[in-house]
């Protein structure tokens, strides 16, 4: 049987590929260092490597992550699907076209029938191997080792079975493990076991499927609602039980974050019930850790780059209950998994999720007065503590796990094939491809364990998150004694930076910097003494000595309101006029809210701490936002190093453009693009290279000296690399730009740190 692959449009229309029956994988994409099918760099619907045809056991499968696209005859794929003899793919929505030709070989003679009852074959050609079968079979093939794959096939009979048929099986394959070592047997002689499993892992993903059915009449969206009758969706939550809904800490946290004429609700799916939330419980383990996380700002050092910071997976007991009325008529509960269930859970397990995701997705993610949950089917891919290593005594409280979401599933129940709640959805990990934020290609997401739901029960949570939180901080002591990691506490300019980040990365355009529009400092003393809720984490209760203050902003803007003090501070933004994108608990004595307004006008915002001494101040800075040019990228990037330069050695620098290139990469011998360019350091300083692609395609940036010993590179997946230089000495540099893509325009920027003027 061999593949033929036939382009249908674009530049390469007319060329047919040809693939054997001996090429199992099939990547097409277009990054071509990865695929075989290598399309067009400029046809951004198709992802790098968006799917693979897979050759098992006689036929192709197309297989491909939940956020990739492709349809067959015009019919949108799944995941993983079978490709019939003869039919036209499309990549990506409105890409291109290839047709998928599958020829039988000939020359052979006709295989003998083989006593198979009609009906039966039927039945089993009609049973398309799951996803973890293709991968659990093609690993082994590629093995070539008959007791590697003994062993793939003993662990998919766990997987499937669950325990039920483990010690019939076990014997089984103990024997064929004898047997082929006797007899030095192929792989293929074991296909038929995993072959009559088939029909076990149907009715495994059938059963988890009708779970998630059933949990959508038990699963709520939760929605902050304004007085004038704006409605906005960010988290979802479900059934615990009577009046009680569970969801993540941060999800619930919103509640005691509501300005005056917000409520929380809770919808359900298609919007049959609607209930208003009383009041809410959060796990205390969800405040200790934030507490001690953002204490500090992990920062990796890097060879090429000053510094990227490191983010942990979401923050840790992340799990929380909303309150509505008792005689609500929420549905069902869901059944949160029992001790031993949650005992099994492993890598390779089978889960899924029921919620409402709606970050960045087409028609608002969902119809707000009809709302319809998604529904997503994946794996665990491990379980850890919250540091990502394994648990020391007791089962690892994050789960992590194949499932893809964004903003708006945050609380989603996690459930396993039995239709239990192991976990709740809490955190997703992000990458910026240019300056656009999109879910890691990685498919790694975080989950939290449903446990955490059962501690906040329990008369004894008190004592075992204390014992917990002690462990807690003695890890990350050890994280950041090991040398890796710089350790230092985050200061305002920190805050900005990290702000103006997320602004470039949530727009998709290029922050110059940001500009104060107003500040004031208030002696404490000269404050109202004020009992309002300033959020979950605060010092509620408390005596805070508060003021209000009033801020001029323009429609579309992005602001930044950060509030400093000696005791612990807080503060809020009130009304519709803006749409609040972050709340940053930075440090008792430092804390910022990011927001983008919504009208021009004078707004309301609320600061305060609990110190009834010193000062309190705010700061309010708007983003200077622009269109994302090569030299504007340059400038942000510069502006970063400069940021770092004068955090590490205490002085005031800005920086001087030396000299620009503006050229194209010629292709290699490998067609990939390449270009050298020589350049003279004419004086000893703090030197700094940043190359942009003119059309954002992915470059790397290398810096030999003369003798081609290597300074330094960067090789992430970016379009504007940039390297960090320090000499003692002139210095003569070779700088070489390359690309996956032959013909790439780019240009060169050379900077170099000087004293401010005037300092």
């Amino acid at each position: 049987m061999s593949l033929t692959i036939e382009f249908l449009d674009g530049e390469r229309s007319g060329e047919v590929l040809s693939f054997e029956d001996s090429v199992v994988t099939i990547a097409i994409g277009r990054d071509p260092e990865r695929c075989q099918v290598v399309l067009p760099p400029d046809l951004r619907m198709v992802g790098r490597e968006h799917c693979t045809i897979n050759r098992v056991r006689g036929h192709y499968y197309m297989e491909m992550g939940a956020d990739r696209r492709v349809t067959m005859n015009q019919d949108l794929m799944e995941t993983s699907q079978v490709l019939e003899s003869d039919s036209i793919l499309q990549i990506g929505p409105d890409g291109p076209r290839i047709k998928i030709t599958i020829q039988k070989s000939d020359g052979l003679a006709p295989t003998l029938q083989q006593g198979i009852d009609p009906e039966e074959v039927s039945r089993r050609s009609a049973s398309p191997a799951s996803a973890a079968d293709v991968a659990e079979v093609q690993s082994a093939a590629a093995k070539g080792s008959q007791r590697a794959a003994v062993a793939v096939v003993m662990a998919l009979v766990v997987l499937v079975i669950a325990g039920i048929w483990f010690f019939v099986i076990k014997g089984n394959i103990g024997s064929l493990e004898e047997q082929q070592a006797r007899q030095g047997s192929s792989v293929s002689e074991m296909q038929g076991t995993v072959d009559s499993l088939s029909d076990e892992v149907t009715k495994l993903g059938g059963k988890l499927s009708d779970a998630l059915n059933v949990a959508k009449d038990s699963t709520y969206v939760v929605i902050r609602a304004n007085r004038d009758g704006l409605e906005e969706p960010f988290g979802t939550a479900w059934v615990l039980a009577p009046g009680e809904l569970a969801t993540n800490g941060h999800v619930a946290a919103h509640f005691n974050e509501l300005s005056e004429g917000q409520s929380l609700i809770v919808r359900s799916i298609g919007g049959k019930s609607t209930y208003e939330v009383t009041g809410t419980l959060i796990h205390p383990g969800y405040d200790a850790f934030t507490s001690l996380w953002t204490d500090y700002v992990p920062v990796q050092i890097h060879g090429s780059k000053e510094s990227d910071p490191i983010r942990s997976a979401g923050m840790a007991a992340d799990v929380g209950v909303l309150y509505v009325s008792r005689d609500s008529d929420l549905g069902e509960p869901l059944i949160v998994a029992p001790e031993d269930s949650q005992q099994e859970l492993r890598a390779g397990d089978v889960v899924g999720y029921v919620g409402y995701p709606v970050e960045d997705m087409a028609l608002g993610g969902i119809n707000l007065q009809e709302p319809v949950p998604q529904t997503q089917i994946g794996y665990i891919t491990a379980v850890t503590d919250y540091f990502n290593t394994p648990a020391a005594d007791k089962p690892g409280l994050l789960i992590q796990h194949s499932l893809p979401g964004t903003g708006g599933a945050s609380g989603a129940p996690l459930l396993n094939a039995n239709g239990e709640v192991v976990g709740l959805l809490s955190a997703v990990n992000f990458i910026v491809v240019g300056n656009e934020r999109i879910p890691s290609g990685i498919d790694v997401n975080f989950a939290q364990r449903s446990t955490l739901l059962e501690e906040l029960q329990s008369r004894d949570l008190n004592e075992t998150q204390a014992e917990r939180t002690a462990g807690w901080e003695q890890r990350i002591e050890q994280l950041y004694a090991s040398g890796r990691l710089l350790n230092r506490s985050p200061e305002l300019d920190d805050v900005i930076a990290g702000w103006e980040q997320m602004v470039s990365s949530n727009t998709g355009q290029v922050v110059l910097g940001s500009e104060v529009v107003s500040s004031e400092l208030f002696p404490v003393d000269s404050l109202q003494i004020d009992a309002f809720a300033m959020g979950a984490g605060d010092a509620l209760g408390a005596q805070i000595f508060s003021r209000a203050v009033e801020m001029e902003v323009e429609a579309g803007k992005e602001y930044l309101l950060t509030i400093e003090g000696e005791g612990e501070v807080m503060g809020r933004v009130d009304g519709s006029d803006v749409r609040v994108t972050n709340t940053m608990n930075i440090k008792p004595r430092l804390k910022a809210i990011a927001f983008r307004a919504q009208r021009s006008g004078r707004i309301k915002a609320h600061i305060g701490t609990t110190d009834a001494s010193g000062t309190l101040g705010y700061q309010l800075r708007s983003a200077n936002v622009t269109k994302a040019t090569p030299e504007a990228v340059a400038e942000a990037a510069t502006r970063r190093w400069l940021q770092d330069l004068s955090r590490r050695d205490g002085e005031q620098l800005e920086s001087r453009r030396i000299r620009q290139w503006k050229k194209r990469l010629q292709p290699d011998s490998a067609g990939r693009g390449e270009a050298v360019q020589a350049i003279d350091l004419d004086a000893a300083g703090r030197w700094f290279l940043v190359a942009v692609s003119t059309d954002m395609n992915d470059i790397n940036l290398r810096v030999t000296d003369a003798d081609g010993t290597l300074i330094a590179e960067d090789n992430q997946r970016d379009w504007y690399p940039f390297i960090a230089i320090e000499t003692r000495q002139k210095k003569k540099l070779d700088v070489r730009i390359s690309s996956p893509d032959p013909d790439v325009e780019y240009q060169l920027y050379l900077y170099r740190a000087v004293p401010q003027s005037g300092s």
